[in-house]
């Protein structure tokens, strides 16, 4: 007869009861950056970059340049490191193959995404003062004009009397100076000064301009600032330097 006792009989039920959990997940980090013609250009706030692997998608702030994900399994694995963009252009995507270590981090190395520029735009808008800026705003009467001219491209005529702004297309990302001349049946008036402003990609920068002028019974011809509003003017596209 074969005695079993009861110490071995209660190691074998604990044993028979106990699971064991392989951990078969490992992580990933990574860095990044952008670049536009071969320079490095800063992120926006809002975008951000996305590390997709199998059957998860972890997304970090552009502004991280960097980052450690959660869990993906183990193994041989193909990931979609992803750039994605607040302007309304298209993500940029690059991937990669690594081999993903059960419960180690896997570095994945660092991505630099090429990004082109989405051009801006501007809203121009002004108001007429008689003899001082101190004075109520007026608005064009018939026969004024207003010419701008933007960097070196060709200027070119608003009629301030029908419109209330002019938009400005196409203009690309970065620094611009922009200069307006009121006339008067084409005689100048007065000349504001010049303004430099900056354009973001896909961004609409307000731009204001302030004219005195002398003219006798203006105000009684012209529209004051709290008429009705009119149109923007036709939109004026931002001609590209000449190859």
């Amino acid at each position: 007869m074969i005695k079993t006792s009861l110490f071995t009989l209660s190691l074998a039920a604990l044993l028979s009861s106990c699971i064991v959990v392989r951990n078969d997940y490992g992580y990933v980090n990574f860095t990044w950056e952008l670049q536009m013609n071969g320079s490095p250009v800063g992120c926006n706030p809002g975008e951000t970059v996305s590390v997709i692997g199998p059957g998860a998608r972890y997304d970090f702030s552009c502004l991280d340049y960097g980052g450690v994900s959660g869990s993906f399994p183990a193994g041989n694995q193909t990931f979609t490191i992803q750039f994605n963009p607040t302007d309304g252009s298209a993500p940029v995507a690059l991937s990669t193959s690594q081999y993903v270590y059960s419960g180690g981090t896997t570095d994945l190395g660092h991505f630099i995404f090429p990004v082109i520029a989405t051009n801006g735009s501007a809203t121009v808008t002004w108001s007429i003062h008689q003899n001082s800026l101190g004075a109520p705003g007026v608005r064009c009467i018939a026969g004024d004009l207003i010419t701008f001219q933007i960097d070196s491209k060709p200027a070119f005529d608003t009629d301030c009397f029908l419109y209330d702004s002019q938009p400005i297309t196409d203009l690309p990302p970065g620094s611009h100076t922009i200069s307006a001349s009121l006339y008067s049946n084409r005689v100048l008036i007065d000349s504001a000064p010049s303004q430099t402003f900056t354009v973001g990609p896909g961004a609409d920068t307000s731009i204001r301009f302030d004219f005195i002028v002398a003219t006798p019974g203006r105000d009684a011809g012209g529209r004051s600032d709290d008429d009705n509003a009119r149109p923007a003017a036709p939109e004026v596209k931002y001609l590209p330097s000449a190859n």
